[in-house]
């Protein structure tokens, strides 16, 4: 009776019949039934969609790591502005990256 009361909170009916699958196959107590009807009723999070590159700074961040020689990130905020992250990975990586752009 439990298991049904559960069931019946779900609205579609094809989600109800395979809940029963499921406690049949795994002998899901009431309880656990319970919280696979709460999971399944929360609404799905939104998938991000991720934002497409501008060409434009595409090409700059892939000409600035080929002449740094280390991967670059170009994130880019309002109006024009943004930020450039430059990725190192020792002391003397460091070095040698500031030194090339000591240079430019």
């Amino acid at each position: 009776m439990g298991h049904a009361r559960a069931l019946l909170s779900l609205e579609k009916e094809h989600v109800q019949l395979e809940l029963v699958r499921e406690i049949l196959s795994h002998g899901l107590s009431v309880r656990a039934t319970e919280r696979r009807v709460s999971e399944l009723s929360k609404p799905a999070k939104p998938t991000l969609v991720a934002k497409r590159e501008n060409p434009n700074v595409t090409s700059v961040r892939e000409e600035i790591q080929r002449k740094l020689g280390t991967k670059v990130e170009i994130k880019e905020k309002s109006a024009g502005k943004g930020e450039i992250r430059i990725q190192y990975f020792s002391t003397a990586d460091l070095t040698r990256i500031v030194d090339l752009l000591k240079n430019i």
